[in-house]
């Protein structure tokens, strides 16, 4: 494993990375505060209480979008905060969008209003989807927050869950945040074992650290952000520890990380690497790496 060099990735998100990204590296590797970060968050908030402003660099407009809400929601858990208010408004906007099962869909039907990478499109539209309301429940677990929208997206996850395998890296990587902060701990472990027969096959998805070559694809490390995440005893520690290595020797010359997918602008790509440059920094200082 290549050493990873902090200084170089500092370097790459003072020239390179947005606001918020650059805050949350502060508060994770400095000396900065949690309220700054939150400072900063608070300006892509909407009157509905969604989240827009291209939070989620590959939708460009400024309307909130589900997708945005995810996103705030992993700033907040970066850096163990929830304000009260802001979370609150938050779930009232995912209230106000959510489907007859008690779901979200990753993005609403304005989406086609506003420049967006390819993959988000109408077609991805879908009333009730477990990714990302998995995921949003999950982060809202972690971070001890509760709405009464939690509970109808709990009884949701659960009862689709017990329907249906994740197909995918990125609907695998919601399941398991849920599963990973559940409250009901027995019911998660069980159900987490179930899920895991998805693994092996899913799409977008490289269990193996030499098949993670430049294509898109989520690997353990998504589903185990953490080494006390339940998820991480479905892996192997070599297997870990490979995929550990192989996140820190894609650290390129500049100092940043680069992205597998392509974003809908120049700008979004340099947003896109400035957020998963602090992701794989944080990421491997939990395991130990940093």
């Amino acid at each position: 494993m290549g050493d990873v060099d902090l200084d170089r990735a500092s370097d790459f998100l003072w020239r390179n990375a947005r606001l918020i990204d650059r805050l949350v590296f502060e508060h994770r590797f400095g000396d900065g505060s949690s309220e700054d970060v939150l400072h900063a968050l608070r300006a892509y908030q909407n009157d509905d209480g969604g989240f827009g402003n291209a939070l989620e660099p590959d939708l460009r407009g400024p309307l909130s979008q589900p997708i945005h809400v995810d996103m705030a929601f992993r700033i907040l858990h970066d850096v163990r905060s929830a304000p009260p208010e802001m979370v609150s408004r938050a779930c009232t906007y995912l209230q106000s969008v959510s489907g007859e099962e008690g779901g979200v869909p990753a993005i609403l039907p304005n989406v086609v209003r506003y420049p967006r990478a390819e993959h988000w499109q109408p077609h991805a539209w879908i009333a009730d989807a477990l990714n990302p309301t998995a995921m949003l429940a999950g982060l809202l677990h972690a971070m001890h927050f509760g709405h009464s929208w939690l509970d109808r997206a709990d009884a949701f996850c659960w009862r689709r869950m017990a329907q249906t395998k994740p197909g995918g890296g990125p609907e695998l990587a919601a399941v398991y945040c849920f599963l990973n902060n559940a409250p009901d701990r027995r019911r998660a472990v069980q159900m987490a074992e179930q899920m895991a027969d998805a693994i092996p096959t899913a799409a977008f998805f490289a269990l193996d650290p030499e098949d993670h070559t430049g294509e898109y694809a989520l690997t353990p490390l998504d589903l185990a952000p953490t080494p006390d995440a339940m998820a991480a005893g479905l892996f192997a520690p070599e297997l870990l520890d490979a995929h550990l290595d192989h996140l820190a020797a894609q650290q390129q010359d500049d100092g940043g990380w680069p992205i597998t997918w392509q974003p809908p602008s120049e700008a979004a790509v340099l947003e896109w690497r400035g957020r998963e440059t602090v992701r794989a920094l944080m990421l491997l200082q939990d395991y130990g790496r940093l």
